[in-house]
């Protein structure tokens, strides 16, 4: 078994794992690979359509382009290697979004929950407070010309997640309903954007052009979820419409969700952090028994500069 995997994401380290930079560097692994006298299986992957597609739509020129000349260049290495079968696929489809679904600005869904909106804006999940299930549901009926509502356990017992038990962290990470897009192609906004270049001590105290986000609501805790979104500062005083915030101290897991957020669309990069936070309680977690999630203190995002990062609170 070989694999030929972008030099940019994360690897088992097979004994047969082969990286490359370029779609040219790709096609000239394979075509190596394919010389080889042994049958072989290969796996390759190419993320370059899957950035142009979310960064500039999926039937703008640049896309377009890039699917033309790897379709091109796959037509030349299956020509010359006849004895080969190739089997060509994505790991998901993709359409142009068409507007965004404000869960952020609902106080009456907001209200129901008891942490934040969470996993991917095409499919959102809820976790709801003790008691609030009927008043979650009709308070979602308005979105359903847009997402489909099921209870997150009836989607995991269909085995929606995979044919396996789940790990118990990942449940969690799930809630208690999900949202699937429809047709409509409109991406869930869990919070609003804010502009803090609108507050005058924004640009006077700044440090790293950081920001954060960050929530806080222990899981035995009956008070109204606190989720706060801010600048990094070293200005003086608390400038008007803003509280002060202070994370306690805590022992973090931290995981880099983009290298480039400077540079991304903001949909690019929220997709990325999105992803991250997914793999963590689907993969890391699960990988790292001796560690476990800390609801007591704080979870949080930071980005600065390129770098969006998250930061867990564990504890062995």
């Amino acid at each position: 078994i070989y694999t030929c995997l972008p030099d940019n994401i994360s690897k088992i380290h097979s004994p047969h794992e082969i990286e490359f930079h370029t779609l040219g560097q790709m096609f000239r692994r394979l075509k190596q690979i394919c010389r080889q006298p042994d049958k072989k299986f290969v796996y390759s992957y190419f993320s370059d359509l899957d950035h142009f597609m979310h960064t500039y739509g999926t039937t703008a020129r640049r896309s377009r382009n890039l699917l033309r000349k790897i379709e091109r260049k796959i037509a030349r290495l299956a020509k010359r290697n006849s004895d080969t079968l190739f089997v060509i696929t994505a790991d998901h489809g993709q359409v142009d979004v068409n507007g965004f679904v404000y869960f952020c600005d609902d106080t009456e869904l907001q209200s129901c929950l008891a942490h934040p909106i969470s996993l991917d804006p095409r499919g959102a999940c809820f976790k709801l407070k003790p008691g609030k299930d009927r008043a979650f549901r009709a308070a979602f009926q308005k979105y359903e010309p847009d997402f489909a509502l099921f209870p997150s356990q009836e989607l995991i017992q269909k085995g929606v997640f995979g044919d396996f038990k789940l790990h118990p962290e990942y449940q969690k990470y799930l809630g208690d309903y999900i949202a699937i897009g429809k047709n409509t192609a409109k991406n869930a906004a869990y919070w609003a954007n804010v502009d803090f270049s609108a507050y005058p001590a924004y640009p006077a105290g700044l440090v790293d052009q950081a920001e954060i986000a960050t929530w806080y609501h222990p899981e035995d805790s009956q008070e109204p979820l606190a989720y706060y979104f801010g600048t990094v500062t070293d200005y003086e005083g608390v400038p008007e419409g803003f509280v002060e915030f202070k994370i306690p101290a805590a022992e973090f897991a931290v995981f880099t969700a983009s290298e480039t957020a400077d540079t991304d669309s903001k949909e690019v990069t929220a997709k990325k952090v999105a992803d991250t936070w997914a793999a963590i309680y689907a993969e890391w977690l699960p990988a790292n028994p001796e560690y476990k999630t800390d609801p007591t203190k704080m979870y949080y995002e930071l980005y600065t500069g390129g770098k969006a990062e998250i930061y867990i609170p564990i504890k062995k």
